[in-house]
């Protein structure tokens, strides 16, 4: 660039030079360093490479140069650094203006399946390679009128613009699917991974951007629930259900607080004789308003808002106390989530319980779904190695579910298996699932394994679990979740933590 500095010969001053390359060199940070900086920057890098300065009077010769520059800062703020596609702050700006014109649109949520595991498991790099694909395929799958923003670490968000119903929706939905299992096939790439979508109209779901967006998000989650890789558009029924989670959430909140939780026991039997051998702590939930809840309907909702942390201490505490007043040959069982394996304090949580109790950590095991081994592996697995060291049994729950259920016994010297019960229900009409039994079966011979069937129901299925060679078993069949069995009237309860 030529500059006249009148007065003062040819060229740039100094000052104004180094604020040029100062800017230009560090526009990353302007991309992601509020909408104060960004103005703060280009205006720097504007009076810099415009020429002004105080006191002087500088002829500029280079204006295309300078437009140039002034473009690439304005494109790396308003697009993601990593993809180039539209960031938080630029999509923002495009909804508001979509809801300004007043013109029917889609709003897509899309969210990667897997690719925390991936991430965790081939590194950072590979995860970013990944997502640049995936934002190639979101690209091609648009028109140009329509707006695709990478807005967190796998999320994105697209605004479909120009449609006439919600076909047009469903069309580009199934678009991005289809693309995303032709490109990311798992069979071939251990590394692919899938895409589930949800979607909300204008002005149908919404006339206001929090709304339309919490709706999409809403449908999003309907997605992934209903098996992942796919997708939902949203309906009223689903912001029914989704004010009702979130009723669930305040409430569970104040559970441990209220005394509303409290456990029962069901007896893990020898298949063969039916004698009992341990006991499963089961949570229930005794609402004082809606009544004994399902835990099926709120077990996922503690997992997913984080509230399965103080009640599984509080279930840890209270299955140790309870065990502790039954015979010494006898052990409680109860299941751990994968959240609960990720706190960095876990392994102090459950000896504390332990030693509460007075209970000896042989008399304790703990049941990790298989699930839980596929995020921060080798984390688990440490955390998984200094529970066993206090003497405490660990059980792989949901066996047979995980897509690397041999490799998992090689991970870890598990001290017994739990069939997952699906397997069980499907034994009498599905050849497959009796010959994956076995095969389980004979896996936990191989390692030394002792094996655990659940949901028994029928003497039926006991006896084909004995022909399959399964020792143990738990179900409907043996005995329903109870009380305490051994102090059914004086249980003893423990007050939470303050």
């Amino acid at each position: 660039m030529m500059f006249d500095a009148l007065g003062h010969g040819r060229g740039l001053r100094p000052f104004a030079f180094v604020m040029a390359i100062f800017m230009l060199g560090n526009v990353g940070l302007a991309a992601s360093g509020g909408a104060g900086w960004l103005i703060a920057a280009i205006a720097a890098a504007n009076i810099a490479l415009a020429g002004v300065a105080v006191g002087r009077r500088l002829a500029i010769r280079d204006l295309p140069g300078r437009d140039r520059a002034l473009r690439r800062i304005e494109h790396l703020a308003s697009h993601d650094t990593l993809t180039d596609l539209s960031n938080r702050a630029h999509f923002s700006d495009a909804l508001d203006d979509a809801i300004d014109a007043r013109k029917p649109f889609a709003l897509l949520a899309l969210d990667l399946d897997r690719f925390k595991a991936v991430n965790d498991l081939f590194g950072h790099g590979a995860g970013d390679a990944i997502l640049c694909r995936v934002a190639d395929m979101l690209r091609a799958a648009v028109r140009g009128t329509d707006i695709v923003a990478r807005v967190g670490g796998d999320e994105f968000l697209i605004i479909q613009t120009g449609i006439s119903g919600p076909d047009d929706a469903r069309k580009l939905a199934n678009r991005i699917l289809d693309t995303v299992s032709t490109e990311m096939d798992r069979a071939r790439d251990p590394m692919a991974v899938g895409v589930s979508i949800g979607v909300a109209l204008y002005p149908r779901d919404g006339a206001d951007a929090a709304t339309i967006r919490r709706n999409a998000d809403i449908a999003l989650y309907r997605a992934k629930a209903d098996g992942r890789g796919g997708a939902a558009l949203f309906d009223r029924q689903m912001g029914r259900v989704a004010r009702e989670r979130r009723t669930l959430d305040r409430e569970l909140r104040l559970a441990v607080a209220r005394n509303e939780l409290y456990l029962e026991f069901q007896p893990l039997v020898a298949a063969a004789f039916g004698s009992v051998v341990g006991y499963e702590a089961l949570l229930r939930w005794s609402h004082p308003r809606l009544g004994e809840i399902d835990r099926e309907a709120f077990l996922p909702v503690a997992e997913q808002t984080g509230a399965i942390v103080p009640i599984g201490e509080w279930m840890l505490r209270q299955a140790c106390a309870t065990a502790a007043t039954w015979p010494d040959t006898l052990a409680v069982a109860l299941k751990i989530s994968a959240v609960q394996l990720r706190i960095p304090n876990f392994v102090a949580v459950v000896r504390d319980a332990l030693d509460r109790a007075g209970l000896d950590g042989h008399r304790l095991e703990l049941e990790i779904p298989e699930a839980a081994l596929l995020r921060s592996r080798g984390r688990a697995l440490q955390t998984l190695h200094e529970i066993r060291a206090a003497g405490v049994r660990i059980a792989m729950d949901e066996f047979g579910t995980g897509p690397s259920w041999p490799g998992n016994l090689k991970a870890f010297p598990f001290d017994k298996i739990r069939i997952d019960r699906s397997f069980v229900a499907a034994m009498r009409h599905d050849a497959a699932a009796s010959s994956i039994v076995r095969a389980i079966v004979g896996l936990g011979r191989s390692f030394n394994v002792p094996i655990v069937a659940e949901g028994v129901e029928t003497e039926e299925q006991r006896r084909m679990l004995l022909d399959a060679g399964c020792p143990q078993a738990q179900g409907y069949f043996f005995g329903r979740p109870g009380k305490d069995p051994f102090r059914s009237s004086a249980q003893r309860e423990l007050s939470p933590d303050p």
